[in-house]
């Protein structure tokens, strides 16, 4: 019973320190995921990022931010479509 407590501890310490060293991974690169050209008008801002523990030993990244949804980005958006044949050309 005894080696089994000392298994978790160890288990949970070594989680802790894989998590806090792709935290500190990410604050010297931080993860800025590239967006198709069709999207980039869309320009996202994000607030916060790092590492999420994901089930029972997984990894992950969890990112918060927001998106342009302006009437003037979604316009830019559908021109852009119709100007690469994804929708219809203007009447």
């Amino acid at each position: 019973m005894i080696s089994e407590g000392r298994q978790g501890a160890r288990a949970q310490a070594a989680r802790t320190l894989f998590i806090d060293a792709v935290d500190a991974l990410l604050k010297d690169r931080p993860l800025c995921p590239d967006l198709p050209e069709e999207l980039r008008v869309l320009d996202p801002q994000f607030s916060t990022g790092g590492p999420v523990e994901i089930g029972n030993g997984g990894l992950g990244f969890g990112l918060e931010g927001s998106v342009d949804l302006s009437t003037g980005t979604m316009i830019a958006i559908l021109t852009l479509l119709q100007e690469r044949g994804v929708l219809p050309p203007r009447p």
